[in-house]
């Protein structure tokens, strides 16, 4: 089984080599679902990226006749059970960013968001409540921390899942005799890639059934028109076209489509990124602060909305943990209105849209950065 793994990844990369200038403009991290579970803590999706969870490490499962760990097989039945098939979104932690969000393995090191009812959750600390694994940081203090150990002392409270038949995880372990816990290898020693096509054989792929397209339609022939069906086809005598008087202001309000690009909530205000195409088919970009029905707007082009990502990742690298003064990172003026960043309270940023305030939160606000950054 071992040898079947090394031989599909290299025939994966093989076919990379050619197909790699077709796909290199497409955003790997958007729309993406699960193909595949390798490990409670590592998965693989339809475009062949292989992910790791962010503070999570799961016992490792069987491959073939390598046995695995106790309870590995567990761990990656319930992670099967709440990812596999399904869309996420894909959300980083800055502390990896030096190093390209990637472990020494190639494996992408992300946080999982899913759709849970009307709204969203971390899969990563539900399968810590669910006891897919146990939280291991690597060292480093992660932007949800908090979240995490608390979803791994439910997990334990509960005698969810591995917790069921364990007491205390690896890394408790080595803290208790004084020494620091290093993380094993992957279960699979492969140097991962992510190919040109995704990976359809492994542990957790479930068999799709194709689906029969319906034959393409056939336009009708042309039928041959008579007298009366060429008078009723004349074409009527131009008229004089209306002179438009249009006011400079509202060619902004006068839109024909709209893409939203990434939105947040505080409160009872939403802050919403999105792309608009003017009637004329000009094209801008917009921040906009939505509340009691009513929107404050600030408009600019792609460069401008790139800048405000840039502010975004400016205050989130100078940002304290913890503090509640507010301090100014930086602003900036668009085709109409301006925006202005600060720092907030417990590590969140302070958003002002045309002096309309927004709190995010740390992590928020960087997945905002990230879907803007993504978003051409």
């Amino acid at each position: 089984m071992k040898k079947l793994f090394l031989f599909f990844f290299l025939l994966l990369f093989l076919t990379g080599i050619f197909g790699f200038s077709a796909s290199a403009q497409v955003n790997p991290w958007k729309g993406r679902s699960v193909i595949s579970v390798i490990d409670g803590d590592t998965l693989v999706l339809d475009n062949g990226e292989v992910i790791r969870l962010i503070g999570v490490l799961s016992p490792k499962a069987r491959h073939g006749k390598q046995q695995g760990e106790p309870l590995g097989d567990e761990a990656r039945l319930i992670t099967e059970e709440l990812l596999l098939g399904r869309q996420i979104e894909i959300s980083f932690d800055i502390v990896y960013g030096q190093n390209g969000h990637r472990d020494k393995y190639g494996r992408a090191l992300v946080y999982v968001t899913i759709q849970v009812g009307a709204g969203k959750d971390v899969a990563n600390a539900e399968l810590l409540r669910r006891g897919a694994g146990y939280y291991s940081p690597g060292n480093v203090e992660l932007e949800i921390s908090g979240l995490l150990k608390s979803a791994e002392a439910e997990g334990k409270k509960n005698r969810a899942g591995i917790w069921s038949k364990l007491d205390k995880s690896p890394v408790e372990t080595a803290l208790a005799s004084g020494s620091s816990f290093q993380e094993p290898p992957p279960s699979l020693d492969l140097q991962y890639i992510r190919p040109a096509k995704p990976i359809t054989e492994g542990p957790g792929v479930k068999t799709t059934v194709a689906t029969v397209q319906d034959p393409p339609k056939v336009k009708p022939p042309a039928k041959n028109l008579d007298m009366d069906d060429l008078s009723k086809t004349k074409t009527p005598p131009p008229q004089p076209k209306k002179t438009e008087i249009i006011d400079p202001e509202s060619v902004y309000e006068m839109k024909t489509k709209v893409s939203t690009i990434a939105s947040a909530i505080d409160g009872t205000k939403m802050l919403e990124v999105y792309k608009a195409t003017r009637q004329d088919n000009s094209d801008d970009y917009r921040v906009s602060v939505l509340e009691d029905g009513k929107a404050v707007t600030f408009i600019t082009n792609y460069n401008g909305l790139k800048n405000f990502a840039s502010l975004i990742g400016k205050a989130a690298e100078e940002q304290p943990r913890l503090t509640s003064i507010e301090t100014a990172v930086g602003s900036l003026s668009g085709e109409r209105g301006s925006i202005a960043i600060s720092t907030g309270k417990d590590g969140g940023l302070n958003i002002k849209v045309n002096g309309k305030n927004v709190y995010l939160p740390r992590l928020t606000a960087l997945g905002i950065q990230t879907k803007i950054l993504n978003s051409r």
